[in-house]
């Protein structure tokens, strides 16, 4: 019996320590125009990674990710969108190819249309003023050298380093009521994606068409109102420049 019973928990460690060491799976991907010259510095979000951004040769590579289907958006100023749905296994090695195409090739083009938009959606929401707003002029004319220099100033905004160097933000009102102090990180929306693992330093401001910051559900506009996420934490939604602009 006791035979038994060892042989049974040696299987199960074997097959714990097989699942543990399954090989994650990576996406590796080019970026070019529609001529085939690289995009260099283009962002690349890939759905539960940090943000990306290609190399001189247009090139990405996102890493230990869940086999299966990935979002994956790939944007850079002066060239649309592109939205993505790719499917990553372990065993993949191809090179995903994105074409950008420039701004001026597609200007009656709907996803260009929708980009323009999307800024009504940010001037709506800033008549409202439950939060705080900066607009494209008002970003160039404080020029910022980081995003976080830009909101250091606002009223119940704190600004520290983490430990990696990178600015850590948290609203003054994001503390839980716990007797213990938690951490609650703000929520970030930039187009209307939820990137994970976000800096508020990961955009450059000149890429900025607008920014808005809610440092609380009670500001928050129900549209933007995250169940998942910590948007009780506060938000910060950041739009980037339109192509062209």
């Amino acid at each position: 019996m006791h035979r038994i019973q060892l042989a049974l928990a040696l299987a199960t460690t074997v097959t714990v320590q097989a699942a543990a060491q399954k090989p994650a799976a990576r996406l590796i991907g080019a970026v070019h125009t529609v001529k085939g010259a690289p995009i260099a510095d283009a962002d690349v979000i890939v759905a539960g990674t940090p943000l990306l951004r290609t190399d001189s040769t247009g090139r990405f590579v996102a890493e230990h990710l869940s086999e299966g289907h990935v979002a994956v958006l790939v944007r850079k100023l002066g060239f649309e969108m592109r939205r993505l749905n790719v499917e990553v296994s372990a065993t993949q090695r191809d090179t995903l190819e994105i074409v950008l195409e420039g701004s001026d090739v597609a200007i009656a083009d709907p996803e260009v249309d929708a980009l323009h938009d999307r800024l009504a959606d940010f001037n709506r929401r800033r008549s409202r003023a439950t939060g705080w707003y900066f607009t494209r002029a008002e970003i160039e004319r404080r020029h910022p050298t980081n995003l976080s220099d830009l909101l250091r100033t606002l009223p119940g905004v704190r600004v520290a380093l983490g430990n990696d160097g990178k600015a850590r933000l948290r609203m003054g009102r994001s503390i839980t009521s716990s007797a213990n102090r938690v951490d609650c990180p703000v929520e970030y929306v930039v187009d209307g994606v939820r990137p994970a693992l976000f800096n508020i330093d990961d955009m450059n401001p000149m890429d900025v068409e607008g920014i808005e910051i809610y440092n609380g559900a009670a500001a928050l506009p129900p549209e933007l109102t995250s169940h998942n996420g910590n948007s009780s934490c506060g938000v910060i939604v950041i739009w980037t420049r339109l192509p062209g602009g």
